[in-house]
């Protein structure tokens, strides 16, 4: 899910699904790493699986957040709820609705990169707010995700 131009936008769908998903952890990581570490295991002589990911979790919310800090906008949440956002936001959409984990939080656990580390020399470079950073300043450079 990235961010396009920070803008109101009443009838936002995406918008109102991340609000409502907020508290919703995820393991971030960026797809060119994880390009990388997909090559690392073809280059093996034995196949064998691995996990390749951040180890890191941050939620919908905190996503959010830096996200809007990169363009300078603060973003309140409502005192009553973490769920909803005062101010109103467009959002595109990665993937597919059935990326967003479910309600009960089952799949929210961060992978575990260890054996990728050890056996690949793989490990993901970039934190969290790098990649943010990185993909508001190419939404604002092109229009589009």
């Amino acid at each position: 899910m990235w961010l396009n131009k920070p803008t109101s936008i009443a009838q936002a769908h995406s918008a109102r699904q991340l609000a409502k998903n907020s508290a919703r952890s995820c393991d971030w990581g960026h797809a060119r790493e994880y390009v990388e570490g997909m090559w690392r295991m073809l280059q093996q002589d034995k196949p064998d699986g691995h996990v390749l990911a951040t180890g890191e979790m941050t939620n919908v919310r905190q996503f959010l957040e830096r996200a809007f800090a990169e363009v300078d906008i603060a973003l309140e949440w409502r005192p009553a709820s973490t769920k909803w956002l005062r101010l109103r936001v467009r959002c595109l959409p990665c993937g597919s609705r059935s990326s967003i984990p479910p309600p009960d939080g089952s799949r929210s656990s961060a992978g575990d990169p260890t054996k990728a580390r050890q056996k690949l020399s793989w490990q993901h470079k970039n934190p969290v707010r790098e990649l943010v950073a990185e993909k508001v300043r190419e939404v604002s450079s092109t229009g589009r995700p």
